[in-house]
């Protein structure tokens, strides 16, 4: 059983460590302030999804200030990523002005929705509808839902971009979940099948997930890119990358259907 003290202590902590990025956010737009304050976020959102699993709870969702804080601090983040893959190309001072024009017009959208302190009020929001403890049985619950549509996602004949978006949300869910009980809250994590070895292969794949999304992401500019520039020479070049970029995300596609259908496979048989 995890008390409504428990709850809110987790619910808190996620705060506070948003709270220490969300400046340096506000002020300069920070690579790495934007990075960890979107782990802080996706910890509380899985926290809250799990919360949601019991009847109780399931109204509780995360205000839509703070979503757009997340959402428009992802296009920054993406395009700053972005050129930083094309800097390590020769590209002309034409296009990567034209990128810098374009993470411009992201900060100032990103601006737009930190001009006041969302975060006190997104606590008070989400503290409000705490309704009480939480049974061992919701994790159990949360973690078989979760396996089960990474499972359903699996068995179409023709697996999408999008599909492994889906499934890679569906893990690190389960992930961060795991850690929060077990080194925040210090306590056992209870699901049925789940075992100490699980955790590594889970993250590991998660981070590969990773790695193939900021691929897509990167591939998407490239194509807006190429319909912005002029220069023959930066057009050869966006194609270069394009090209480079498209085989490494066929090769990282093929290996993960193939990991991600035996770990779940693995997982479903010990679950069961």
């Amino acid at each position: 059983m995890l008390p409504a003290s428990g709850i809110q202590k987790i619910i808190q902590l996620r705060f506070r460590r948003m709270k220490k990025n969300y400046k340096r956010i506000k002020n300069d737009c920070d690579k790495e302030a934007i990075h960890h304050f979107r782990v802080e976020y996706k910890k509380l959102r899985a926290f809250l999804r799990m919360m949601a699993v019991d009847a109780a709870h399931a109204k509780i969702k995360i205000p839509g200030s703070l979503r757009k804080v997340y959402q428009r601090s992802g296009s920054v983040r993406d395009l700053q990523l972005h050129i930083d893959t094309i800097g390590n190309n020769t590209a002309s001072v034409g296009y990567i002005q034209k990128l810098q024009e374009k993470l411009a017009a992201a900060k100032a959208e990103l601006a737009g929705t930190t001009g006041h302190e969302v975060l006190p009020e997104c606590l008070e929001k989400i503290e409000k509808k705490i309704k009480g403890d939480l049974a061992d049985k919701i994790i159990d619950d949360f973690v078989s839902g979760k396996v089960k549509e990474i499972s359903m996602i699996l068995a179409h004949k023709i697996i999408r971009d999008g599909h492994l978006h889906a499934v890679r949300k569906c893990l690190k869910d389960i992930i961060y979940v795991v850690l929060i009980y077990r080194k925040e809250l210090l306590l056992p994590f209870h699901v049925d099948g789940w075992k100490a070895e699980n955790e590594k292969p889970f993250t590991d794949i998660a981070t590969t997930l990773g790695r193939f999304q900021d691929s897509c992401i990167s591939l998407t500019h490239l194509k807006d890119d190429l319909k912005a520039v002029s220069s023959l020479s930066d057009k050869k070049l966006i194609t270069q990358i394009y090209r480079q970029q498209s085989r490494l995300k066929r090769q990282q596609k093929q290996l993960l259907k193939k990991d991600l259908l035996t770990l779940i496979t693995s997982f479903s048989d010990s679950h069961h």
